[in-house]
Protein backbone atom coordinates (compact mmCIF):
# COMPACT_ATOMS: atom_id res chain seq x y z
CA UNK A 1 0.00 0.00 0.00
CA UNK A 2 1.02 3.40 -1.28
CA UNK A 3 2.15 5.59 1.75
CA UNK A 4 0.85 9.26 1.87
CA UNK A 5 2.25 12.39 3.65
CA UNK A 6 -0.34 14.31 5.85
CA UNK A 7 -1.07 17.67 4.42
CA UNK A 8 0.25 19.47 7.43
CA UNK A 9 3.96 17.69 6.61
CA UNK A 10 4.04 18.52 2.95
CA UNK A 11 3.34 22.15 3.75
CA UNK A 12 6.55 22.21 6.26
CA UNK A 13 8.16 20.98 3.74
CA UNK A 14 7.46 23.25 0.80
CA UNK A 15 7.96 25.95 3.86
CA UNK A 16 11.43 24.60 4.84
CA UNK A 17 12.49 24.33 1.08
CA UNK A 18 11.20 27.77 0.77
CA UNK A 19 13.39 29.13 3.09
CA UNK A 20 16.26 27.15 1.71
CA UNK A 21 16.01 28.97 -1.49
CA UNK A 22 15.83 32.15 -0.17
CA UNK A 23 18.43 31.88 1.85
CA UNK A 24 21.05 30.07 -0.97
CA UNK A 25 19.26 33.51 -3.44
CA UNK A 26 20.33 36.40 -0.75
CA UNK A 27 23.57 35.05 0.35
CA UNK A 28 26.42 36.94 -0.50
CA UNK A 29 28.66 36.28 -3.72
CA UNK A 30 32.43 36.93 -2.57
CA UNK A 31 33.04 40.70 -4.67
CA UNK A 32 36.20 42.26 -5.72
CA UNK A 33 36.83 45.33 -2.94
CA UNK A 34 37.75 48.80 -4.50
CA UNK A 35 37.52 52.25 -3.63
CA UNK A 36 34.63 54.49 -5.16
CA UNK A 37 35.65 57.41 -6.84
CA UNK A 38 39.03 55.65 -7.87
CA UNK A 39 37.91 55.36 -11.22
CA UNK A 40 41.77 54.55 -13.04
CA UNK A 41 42.42 52.52 -9.79
CA UNK A 42 45.47 54.78 -9.39
CA UNK A 43 45.17 54.72 -5.39
CA UNK A 44 44.13 58.17 -4.98
CA UNK A 45 41.13 59.96 -6.00
CA UNK A 46 41.71 63.12 -7.95
CA UNK A 47 41.35 64.97 -11.07
CA UNK A 48 42.30 62.13 -13.10
CA UNK A 49 39.35 60.04 -12.03
CA UNK A 50 36.56 62.36 -13.45
CA UNK A 51 38.85 62.71 -16.90
CA UNK A 52 39.06 58.70 -16.80
CA UNK A 53 35.41 58.47 -16.27
CA UNK A 54 34.56 61.52 -19.09
CA UNK A 55 36.81 59.69 -21.48
CA UNK A 56 34.98 56.04 -21.32
CA UNK A 57 31.96 58.01 -21.45
CA UNK A 58 32.29 60.42 -24.61
CA UNK A 59 35.67 59.00 -26.54
CA UNK A 60 35.80 55.32 -25.76
CA UNK A 61 39.27 56.21 -23.96
CA UNK A 62 39.20 53.70 -22.02
CA UNK A 63 36.99 51.47 -24.25
CA UNK A 64 35.77 49.37 -20.91
CA UNK A 65 35.95 49.91 -17.39
CA UNK A 66 37.39 47.01 -14.97
CA UNK A 67 35.79 48.49 -12.51
CA UNK A 68 32.39 50.12 -13.10
CA UNK A 69 31.73 50.35 -9.41
CA UNK A 70 34.75 52.18 -8.81
CA UNK A 71 33.61 54.66 -11.40
CA UNK A 72 30.03 54.83 -10.18
CA UNK A 73 31.10 57.80 -7.70
CA UNK A 74 27.49 58.53 -6.40
CA UNK A 75 26.53 55.25 -6.03
CA UNK A 76 23.37 55.47 -8.00
CA UNK A 77 23.79 51.95 -9.59
CA UNK A 78 25.03 53.74 -13.06
CA UNK A 79 28.38 54.93 -15.01
CA UNK A 80 26.94 58.64 -16.44
CA UNK A 81 28.28 62.36 -16.62
CA UNK A 82 26.70 62.70 -13.13
CA UNK A 83 29.81 60.52 -11.89
CA UNK A 84 32.50 62.68 -12.52
CA UNK A 85 30.41 65.75 -11.64
CA UNK A 86 29.65 64.68 -8.44
CA UNK A 87 33.42 63.73 -7.91
CA UNK A 88 34.57 67.22 -8.75
CA UNK A 89 32.11 68.72 -6.52
CA UNK A 90 34.03 66.45 -4.03
CA UNK A 91 36.90 67.34 -4.51
CA UNK A 92 36.85 71.28 -5.34
CA UNK A 93 33.61 72.41 -3.90
CA UNK A 94 33.50 70.79 -0.51
CA UNK A 95 30.32 68.55 -1.86
CA UNK A 96 29.44 64.97 -0.82
CA UNK A 97 31.92 62.22 0.16
CA UNK A 98 31.76 59.10 -2.15
CA UNK A 99 29.66 56.25 -0.33
CA UNK A 100 30.85 53.48 0.72
CA UNK A 101 33.62 51.58 0.18
CA UNK A 102 35.47 54.73 1.05
CA UNK A 103 38.41 56.00 1.76
CA UNK A 104 39.73 52.41 1.84
CA UNK A 105 39.19 49.58 0.28
CA UNK A 106 35.65 47.15 1.01
CA UNK A 107 33.09 45.78 -0.77
CA UNK A 108 29.75 47.04 -2.50
CA UNK A 109 27.35 47.21 -0.27
CA UNK A 110 24.14 48.39 -2.05
CA UNK A 111 22.92 45.67 -5.08
CA UNK A 112 23.42 47.05 -8.61
CA UNK A 113 24.24 45.88 -11.90
CA UNK A 114 27.69 47.30 -12.26
CA UNK A 115 30.31 44.81 -11.90
CA UNK A 116 34.30 45.00 -10.76
CA UNK A 117 36.27 42.38 -12.42
CA UNK A 118 39.35 43.83 -11.06
CA UNK A 119 41.35 46.61 -8.46
CA UNK A 120 44.49 46.03 -8.60
CA UNK A 121 44.77 48.45 -5.47
CA UNK A 122 42.77 46.47 -3.20
CA UNK A 123 44.10 43.15 -4.42
CA UNK A 124 45.21 41.03 -1.75
CA UNK A 125 48.88 40.23 -1.36
CA UNK A 126 48.37 36.67 -1.21
CA UNK A 127 46.39 36.24 -4.29
CA UNK A 128 47.12 35.73 -7.84
CA UNK A 129 45.98 37.21 -10.96
CA UNK A 130 45.12 35.16 -13.09
CA UNK A 131 46.97 36.06 -16.44
CA UNK A 132 43.73 36.96 -18.57
CA UNK A 133 42.35 38.99 -15.78
CA UNK A 134 46.34 41.19 -16.08
CA UNK A 135 46.00 41.06 -19.93
CA UNK A 136 42.30 42.41 -19.78
CA UNK A 137 43.36 45.54 -17.00
CA UNK A 138 46.49 46.08 -19.40
CA UNK A 139 44.85 46.10 -22.43
CA UNK A 140 41.67 48.96 -20.80
CA UNK A 141 44.73 50.71 -20.18
CA UNK A 142 45.87 51.90 -23.59
CA UNK A 143 44.33 55.62 -24.83
CA UNK A 144 41.57 55.44 -27.50
CA UNK A 145 42.73 58.45 -29.04
CA UNK A 146 46.08 60.06 -29.39
CA UNK A 147 46.54 64.20 -30.17
CA UNK A 148 49.31 64.57 -32.63
CA UNK A 149 50.98 67.58 -32.49
CA UNK A 150 52.87 69.41 -35.05
CA UNK A 151 55.83 67.59 -35.99
CA UNK A 152 58.60 68.59 -38.72
CA UNK A 153 60.56 65.86 -41.08
CA UNK A 154 63.27 66.17 -43.29
CA UNK A 155 64.57 63.93 -45.76
CA UNK A 156 67.72 64.30 -47.77
CA UNK A 157 67.26 65.87 -51.34
CA UNK A 158 63.30 66.08 -50.34
CA UNK A 159 61.41 69.58 -49.10
CA UNK A 160 60.94 69.58 -45.76
CA UNK A 161 57.73 67.89 -44.40
CA UNK A 162 55.31 68.79 -41.66
CA UNK A 163 52.75 66.23 -40.14
CA UNK A 164 49.50 67.79 -38.82
CA UNK A 165 50.62 71.43 -39.63
CA UNK A 166 48.75 74.36 -37.00
CA UNK A 167 47.36 75.93 -40.06
CA UNK A 168 45.49 72.64 -41.03
CA UNK A 169 45.32 70.74 -37.79
CA UNK A 170 41.93 70.98 -35.63
CA UNK A 171 41.82 71.62 -31.80
CA UNK A 172 42.07 67.59 -29.92
CA UNK A 173 43.48 66.04 -26.76
CA UNK A 174 43.31 67.47 -23.25
CA UNK A 175 43.35 70.35 -22.48
CA UNK A 176 42.17 71.34 -26.88
CA UNK A 177 45.41 71.96 -28.83
CA UNK A 178 46.30 71.58 -32.21
CA UNK A 179 46.57 68.48 -33.49
CA UNK A 180 45.28 65.75 -35.70
CA UNK A 181 43.45 62.67 -34.11
CA UNK A 182 45.19 59.19 -34.07
CA UNK A 183 42.52 56.73 -32.85
CA UNK A 184 43.24 53.00 -31.36
CA UNK A 185 40.47 50.73 -32.51
CA UNK A 186 41.33 47.75 -30.86
CA UNK A 187 44.50 46.71 -28.23
CA UNK A 188 44.58 43.16 -26.97
CA UNK A 189 47.49 42.12 -24.51
CA UNK A 190 49.49 39.06 -23.96
CA UNK A 191 50.99 37.88 -21.03
CA UNK A 192 54.24 35.31 -21.48
CA UNK A 193 56.56 34.32 -18.39
CA UNK A 194 59.53 33.36 -21.07
CA UNK A 195 59.90 35.90 -22.21
CA UNK A 196 59.03 37.84 -19.16
CA UNK A 197 56.50 40.29 -21.00
CA UNK A 198 53.43 41.85 -21.72
CA UNK A 199 52.81 42.75 -25.66
CA UNK A 200 49.92 44.52 -26.42
CA UNK A 201 48.96 44.47 -29.77
CA UNK A 202 47.25 47.79 -30.98
CA UNK A 203 45.44 48.37 -34.57
CA UNK A 204 44.52 52.17 -35.80
CA UNK A 205 44.26 55.01 -38.10
CA UNK A 206 44.55 58.42 -38.67
CA UNK A 207 41.77 59.02 -40.66
CA UNK A 208 41.86 62.84 -41.36
CA UNK A 209 45.91 63.44 -41.68
CA UNK A 210 46.94 67.29 -42.75
CA UNK A 211 50.23 66.65 -44.15
CA UNK A 212 52.33 69.86 -45.50
CA UNK A 213 55.31 69.60 -48.03
CA UNK A 214 57.50 72.69 -47.98
CA UNK A 215 59.20 72.89 -51.20
CA UNK A 216 61.33 75.09 -53.26
CA UNK A 217 58.84 76.98 -55.14
CA UNK A 218 55.61 76.64 -53.63
CA UNK A 219 53.84 74.73 -50.16
CA UNK A 220 51.10 71.76 -50.91
CA UNK A 221 48.44 70.80 -48.40
CA UNK A 222 48.27 67.19 -48.56
CA UNK A 223 45.01 65.26 -47.18
CA UNK A 224 45.78 61.46 -46.47
CA UNK A 225 45.46 58.59 -44.40
CA UNK A 226 47.50 56.08 -41.72
CA UNK A 227 46.50 53.02 -41.10
CA UNK A 228 48.77 50.71 -38.35
CA UNK A 229 49.19 47.75 -36.26
CA UNK A 230 51.71 47.76 -33.90
CA UNK A 231 52.91 45.31 -30.76
CA UNK A 232 53.47 47.60 -27.79
CA UNK A 233 56.54 45.13 -25.49
CA UNK A 234 56.57 46.11 -21.75
CA UNK A 235 59.36 44.05 -20.20
CA UNK A 236 59.11 42.09 -17.10
CA UNK A 237 61.06 40.87 -14.27
CA UNK A 238 59.47 38.14 -12.50
CA UNK A 239 60.27 35.54 -9.91
CA UNK A 240 59.04 32.24 -9.46
CA UNK A 241 57.09 31.38 -6.12
CA UNK A 242 55.95 28.03 -4.51
CA UNK A 243 53.13 26.51 -6.86
CA UNK A 244 54.58 27.80 -9.77
CA UNK A 245 53.47 31.23 -9.23
CA UNK A 246 55.17 34.53 -10.77
CA UNK A 247 55.27 37.47 -9.07
CA UNK A 248 55.91 40.88 -10.42
CA UNK A 249 59.29 42.38 -9.51
CA UNK A 250 59.61 45.35 -12.26
CA UNK A 251 57.80 46.90 -15.05
CA UNK A 252 59.99 48.15 -17.76
CA UNK A 253 59.76 51.01 -20.13
CA UNK A 254 57.51 50.07 -23.34
CA UNK A 255 59.26 49.71 -27.05
CA UNK A 256 57.13 49.68 -30.73
CA UNK A 257 57.72 46.74 -32.36
CA UNK A 258 56.58 44.57 -35.24
CA UNK A 259 55.14 47.72 -37.25
CA UNK A 260 53.15 47.71 -40.09
CA UNK A 261 51.59 50.67 -41.72
CA UNK A 262 50.24 52.34 -45.05
CA UNK A 263 49.36 55.65 -46.45
CA UNK A 264 47.16 56.83 -48.71
CA UNK A 265 48.03 60.76 -49.77
CA UNK A 266 45.70 62.48 -51.57
CA UNK A 267 45.96 65.87 -53.30
CA UNK A 268 48.82 67.37 -55.86
CA UNK A 269 51.01 64.86 -57.61
CA UNK A 270 53.61 65.63 -55.27
CA UNK A 271 51.46 63.99 -52.16
CA UNK A 272 52.20 60.56 -54.02
CA UNK A 273 55.62 60.64 -53.31
CA UNK A 274 54.98 60.71 -49.70
CA UNK A 275 54.49 57.21 -50.01
CA UNK A 276 58.37 56.46 -50.16
CA UNK A 277 58.49 58.02 -46.59
CA UNK A 278 55.58 56.40 -44.81
CA UNK A 279 57.95 54.21 -42.72
CA UNK A 280 59.41 57.68 -41.16
CA UNK A 281 56.08 59.42 -40.94
CA UNK A 282 54.51 56.75 -38.90
CA UNK A 283 57.51 56.33 -37.19
CA UNK A 284 56.58 59.75 -35.45
CA UNK A 285 52.81 58.28 -34.59
CA UNK A 286 55.02 55.58 -33.30
CA UNK A 287 57.00 56.92 -31.03
CA UNK A 288 54.23 59.16 -29.81
CA UNK A 289 52.10 56.24 -28.90
CA UNK A 290 55.28 54.52 -26.92
CA UNK A 291 55.62 57.93 -25.06
CA UNK A 292 52.07 57.41 -23.92
CA UNK A 293 52.18 54.05 -23.29
CA UNK A 294 55.69 54.79 -21.08
CA UNK A 295 53.16 56.95 -19.31
CA UNK A 296 50.36 54.72 -18.46
CA UNK A 297 53.04 51.99 -17.58
CA UNK A 298 54.66 54.58 -15.17
CA UNK A 299 50.88 54.76 -13.53
CA UNK A 300 49.92 51.60 -13.46
CA UNK A 301 53.20 49.93 -13.30
CA UNK A 302 53.51 50.82 -9.73
CA UNK A 303 50.57 48.92 -8.79
CA UNK A 304 51.18 45.74 -10.45
CA UNK A 305 54.70 45.14 -8.83
CA UNK A 306 54.65 42.89 -6.22
CA UNK A 307 51.43 41.34 -7.73
CA UNK A 308 51.52 37.46 -8.40
CA UNK A 309 50.26 36.08 -11.48
CA UNK A 310 49.00 32.32 -11.15
CA UNK A 311 50.07 29.67 -12.41
CA UNK A 312 49.20 29.02 -15.95
CA UNK A 313 47.38 26.09 -14.47
CA UNK A 314 45.09 28.78 -12.72
CA UNK A 315 43.41 30.33 -15.46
Amino acid sequence: MKETLPIRNVRRMALVLLAAVASFSSAKVAATPFVRGDANSSGAIDLSDAIHTLGFLFQESPKSLPCESAADSNDDGGVDISDPVFLLFHLFEGGLTPPAPFPGCGEDPTQDSLGCAAFLRCAQPVDCMRPAELEALVSASIPREICLAPAYLSFAGDPEVILAPESAAGPCGTPPRPGSLVRIDSASSRFTAIPSRLVIHVEGKAPALPIEIRGRQIDVLCTSGIAFRADLVIPLRLKLEPGGKLRIEEVFAPRIENVASTLDARGEPLCEDLKRHQAALFATVARKLESLAGVQVKEQGGALVGKTVCAASEK
